[in-house]
């Protein structure tokens, strides 16, 4: 239940199991894909930011055949039998959502794995999280967050599993937002028509998705007026 009010767009998994869209808010509908449903892979990275949406990476009970385990299987669904190719399906989803979004790893091992492999291989990422259980030695500790670090993670650590519901709960009810700060208000802006226009076109067809909307970067010199165009 707590896992819907803390993520209620996209969530990701590899167990088999539905416990995650039967617990849904009551009433409320979850899209849930498979790792080989290629054809949902684009529709589902739109959805999540507006909809409960599932991605069962390998597969759940509910469809057999979705199942992946055999060696086979995993070449399959990643199109090399070691790694993966970037330009298969499911690699490339994972790499616009690592890319993208802000990415919260609960639960996981975060051994290397093939989503690992694709997380260490994406250049460009946002901070991403990891909550773990908080080793039993200093320097178990100190690896671990070593480890993480090198693959872009933030951890965050727990000393008991409850704690994990304490984590889901503060992000299901945030605080409130602090107060708006008042600007001064800017004078006369000329100069910079041209700039505007392209700005405005932009603004219609271009940007970054992100899970709270659109991403836009406006590049220039000191001075030259970035901060108004915005």
């Amino acid at each position: 239940h707590m896992l819907h009010q803390a993520f209620p767009y996209l969530k990701i998994t590899t167990n088999f199991d539905s416990l995650i869209e039967t617990y849904a808010p009551h009433g409320e509908y979850v899209t849930v894909a498979y790792g080989y449903e290629s054809e949902k892979l684009d529709s589902l990275f739109t959805l999540r930011l507006e909809k409960n949406a599932l991605l069962k990476i390998h597969g759940g009970f509910a469809d057999m055949k979705s199942i992946v385990l055999s060696a086979g299987q995993y070449q399959n669904l990643y199109g090399d039998a070691k790694r993966y190719d970037a330009n298969a399906a499911l690699p490339g989803f994972l790499r616009r959502v690592f890319t993208n979004c802000q990415v919260v790893f609960i639960g996981c091992s975060l051994e290397t794995d093939r989503t690992i492999m694709i997380l260490e291989d994406t250049p460009v990422k946002p901070r991403h999280y990891a909550v773990m259980k908080l080793p039993k030695t200093d320097r178990e500790t100190t690896l671990l967050k070593r480890r993480l670090k090198g693959l872009g993670l933030c951890t965050i650590f727990v000393k008991e599993y409850h704690q994990i519901q304490d984590l889901l709960a503060a992000l299901a009810h945030p605080p409130g937002m602090a107060a708006e700060v008042s600007l001064p208000r800017l004078g006369p802006f000329v100069g910079r028509v041209k700039e505007l226009e392209t700005i405005g076109k932009n603004l219609e067809s271009g940007g970054v998705q992100t899970i709270t909307g659109r991403l836009y970067r406006i590049d220039g010199a000191g001075g030259v007026g970035k901060t108004a165009l915005a």
